[in-house]
């Protein structure tokens, strides 16, 4: 993590860049905007530069964390620049732990935020080709369908729609769904439930009444109490009427790849021989343009 120290009083500066050094924090020490060659993580900036706004500063680098010594505590010294994009201050003189721990908090704040977008664009690209919540719901809620992701979706979309935390348990055995703490501001998204034998899941059914859960389940098992959501698979499934006998399969292929295909691998990704491919096309009265 890099640092710039803009602070025209000499002394102060090296003696914040040597203690955050220690902390294993790389430091740059400037009297000047002017002379910034490269981006930092962190600005740690003296209200009291002379011959420079600082306050422009603070508009320029908004993109990082930036904080504020200041003198003392007024609308222009605190209020003014913490809505320019400044991210906290310190009041001078100031314990140096303090401005230790305000860095190292907002070391940790962006590497969260860095988390989520990556947690978010991981989510994005693996729903890509889910279906969007579009159904009513109430809680608690079983979520049917044959493929677990598209359950997971719908898990996500509605706890970002009621702005809550979401909760994912896999029930393997009783105690994992017994322990577990059912908050208002969370949705528990339980998984597994067929894990649990018959009692078991009538135990599960008599507490989780009235509480914003989801369940999946991956048959068409329905409880008294809970909303029921039955989500298609997107995958068209194939009707009686589309099944297709060996001879038409064979015709199929054979019309759609002969003229792009050599006999030899056309015959050996049929399963027979060129003399076998050749009676069937005499026998499906198939010609071969030449």
């Amino acid at each position: 993590m890099s640092i710039l120290i803009l602070e025209d009083e000499h002394y102060l500066g090296q003696k914040i860049a040597s203690k955050l050094e220690v902390e294993g924090y790389n430091c740059d020490v400037l009297d000047s905007s002017k002379d910034i060659r490269k981006g930092y993580d962190t600005i740690i900036i003296s209200s009291s530069l002379k011959n420079e706004n600082y306050l422009d500063v603070i508009q320029k680098y908004n993109n990082c964390t930036i904080l504020v010594l200041v003198p003392f505590i007024s609308e222009e010294t605190v209020s003014v620049p913490m809505d320019l994009g400044a991210s906290d201050y310190l009041v001078k003189p100031f314990i140096m732990k303090e401005l230790i721990r305000k860095v190292k908090h907002f070391r940790k704040c962006q590497e969260m935020k860095e988390q989520y977008h990556t947690i978010h664009a991981y989510n994005e690209f693996l729903f890509r080709q889910t279906r969007a919540l579009t159904a009513d719901y109430s809680f608690p809620l079983i979520v049917h369908s044959t493929s677990t992701i598209d359950a997971d979706k719908i898990a996500f979309d509605i706890a970002n729609k009621e702005n809550k935390k979401l909760q994912a348990i896999l029930i393997e055995e009783r105690k994992d769904f017994e322990d577990v703490a059912l908050n208002d501001d969370t949705i528990v998204y339980f998984c597994g439930f067929h894990n649990l034998n018959s009692d078991e899941q009538d135990l599960f059914i008599e507490q989780m009444q009235d509480r914003n859960i989801i369940l999946y389940q991956d048959n068409c098992k329905e409880f008294n109490g809970f909303k029921y959501l039955s989500v298609e698979d997107k995958k068209v499934s194939l009707q009686e009427q589309d099944i297709m006998t060996i001879n038409e399969y064979t015709k199929h292929v054979v019309l759609k790849f002969q003229n792009t295909i050599p006999d030899t691998k056309l015959s050996a990704k049929l399963g027979m021989s060129r003399k076998s491919l050749w009676e069937k096309r005499k026998k499906l009265g198939i010609e071969k343009k030449k």
